[in-house]
């Protein structure tokens, strides 16, 4: 068997397992990288994604993975892409673990890092009464004192 990858994934948010999900449906040989770091886990709900809409993010991941299952040209990993490099014809990724894999293409699909400023009480609040979005989470908390954080030019 062909040991290169059509593609490997990086990330396994909504963006990552879509990819996934529509290489599978393509047959193309498809690895996807989930290193469990989606930014949105922590959140009681998705807000404002058509038919997610406060679906907990932990269900709406559980899904996606569920349904790559179906196509056996994806193979689903956990883990962490440590490094990579652009070879003549392909890629070299390490991961974590020490092992390495190669592909014909990448895909980065790592997603967003929200990084909460250093304030007390902000960590343990995090995704329960403190959020990165108004827009995203305003529903649930309309009504309620709200305020913003700039952090400044």
């Amino acid at each position: 068997m062909n040991s290169t990858w059509d593609c490997i994934v990086v990330g396994a948010g909504a963006a990552g397992l879509s990819a996934g999900l529509v290489l599978g449906r393509a047959r193309r040989r498809t690895l996807v990288v989930d290193a469990e770091g989606q930014s949105n886990r922590v959140a009681g709900g998705i807000g404002g994604l058509l038919g997610h809409d406060t679906r907990p993010p932990v269900d709406f991941y559980a899904a996606g993975r569920a349904e790559l299952a179906a196509y056996p040209s994806v193979e689903l990993r956990f883990g962490e892409v440590a490094r990579g490099e652009r070879n003549d014809d392909d890629f070299t990724l390490e991961l974590a673990d020490g092992s390495s894999e190669t592909a014909r293409r990448v895909l980065l699909a790592t997603g967003m890092d929200y990084r909460y400023p250093t304030l007390p009480g902000i960590e343990e609040r995090w995704g329960r009464s403190v959020f990165h979005c108004p827009f995203c989470h305003g529903w649930e908390h309309r009504d309620e004192p709200l305020a913003a954080l700039d952090r400044g030019a």
